[in-house]
């Protein structure tokens, strides 16, 4: 180790989205890691560039680190014949990036961007004006879509100027080695994680009480964007089929859940989210992607057994023992699978103590330690290999 390697290390964070007072629910878990990160001894400040179409750039008297937040003008990511515009916003997030490096505190030695796109693109776009190398974090559910919107090249060309990538979980650390021709040794996975500070089982009956929820009916919490994705309207199917049973929808979208099988459905403040979870019996997630699940470790860590699609990433964060796996396409084996836990409260309860020990091995604390041990070798120890390199055989 060098010299300085006692004083915290200087992480410069670029999330593509973060939270703000318009919209808390947007990124929590980004803000949360971060302010993972800075307990765990770094020196943590976030660049968060803001789309000019949302009101003018917020101050956030939340944000746990020195935020700023620059301007851009954001294309989305929309066809107009044989463009596509998401490479414009990818562009002006990166500019805006750049444009705040004069006003940061002081001068990083790592620049971690979430998402490999806008987020790691910019953070790749930092580091070589600071002369720092870079990481991104790849939790995308389906990183294959950048390639659609950016090209196959220009995907590759990104990940392999990255000094690292956190994969948050074995296939998207197979995709970034097979597809994108990345050094397995740049990598590292770790699953998301919750905060189990802060996400932990509070008393359902006074949870209920102090919300207003009913207090006879067995709530199903669901936590997510309200989109054909993550399927709110998939568990709705299913709760209509199961009799007695309501859904607490925490989220927003366009895919909005309502009608008399709906407790709650609404965005609330992330130091919200655990009451509702606690308020709840079971949790449920019948989504199509997902690399590696925020809701669930929250739910697990509020002590609720699961009812999740059969994916990859969630099998890899839970297990028979706190979690039902189906179908999210099969609105009848999920409704049973509700079903099932709904008659056996024994075996809810068994179920919910084994999602607490599980949540143990996801806790942000222990996650964030591990990163930043990651951080700092590639900031002040060896030089970090080309990215294109390959192991020995």
């Amino acid at each position: 180790m060098t010299a300085h390697s006692a004083e915290p290390l200087r992480v410069l964070m670029v999330p593509s989205t973060y939270p703000t007072p318009q919209r808390p629910g947007a990124g929590a878990f980004v803000r949360a890691f971060a302010a993972a990160l800075d307990r765990a001894g770094a020196s943590v400040q976030v660049i968060a560039p803001h789309p000019l179409g949302r009101g003018p750039a917020p101050t956030d008297p939340g944000d746990p680190v020195p935020t700023l937040r620059p301007r851009y003008p954001s294309f989305s990511a929309r066809r107009l014949g044989p463009v596509r515009t998401f490479a414009w916003t990818v562009r002006a997030f990166c500019r805006a990036t750049v444009r705040a490096l004069p006003r940061l505190e002081s001068a990083p030695e790592v620049v971690y961007g979430h998402f490999l796109y806008p987020g790691g693109a910019a953070a790749l776009a930092a580091s070589e004006a600071l002369g720092v190398p870079a990481v991104a974090a790849l939790g995308e559910g389906r990183p294959q879509r950048h390639e659609e919107e950016l090209g196959a090249q220009r995907v590759a060309a990104t990940a392999r100027g990255l000094a690292g990538l956190l994969c948050v979980n074995a296939w998207n650390r197979d995709y970034c080695v097979e597809r994108l021709s990345v050094d397995p040794r740049r990598t590292l996975v770790r699953a998301n994680a919750a905060d189990t500070a802060f996400f932990y089982p509070r008393d359902r009956t006074e949870a209920r009480a102090r919300l207003g929820l009913p207090a006879d009916r067995l709530l199903v919490a669901f936590t997510g964007h309200f989109d054909e994705n993550k399927g709110p309207l998939r568990l709705l199917a299913a709760l209509e089929r199961v009799p007695g049973m309501a859904g607490l929808f925490l989220g927003k979208g366009p895919a909005h859940p309502s009608g008399d099988r709906v407790a709650f459905a609404g965005e609330v403040p992330h130091d919200q989210v655990p009451a509702y979870l606690s308020a709840g019996d079971l949790f449920s997630l019948p989504v199509r992607t997902e690399a590696s699940s925020n809701s669930l470790a929250e739910a697990l860590a509020c002590g609720l057994p699961a009812v999740v699609s059969d994916l990859p990433g969630l099998r890899a964060m839970a297990d028979a023992s706190c979690a039902r796996f189906v179908d999210p396409d099969d609105p009848q084996a999920l409704a049973e699978a509700l079903r099932a836990l709904a008659q056996d409260p024994g075996l809810r309860q068994r179920m919910g103590r084994a999602a607490l020990a599980r949540a143990r091995a996801y806790d942000l604390d222990r996650r964030a330690r591990d990163v930043l041990a990651w951080l700092t070798k590639l900031a002040r120890g060896e030089k970090p290999l080309p990215m294109d390199s390959r192991p020995a055989q």
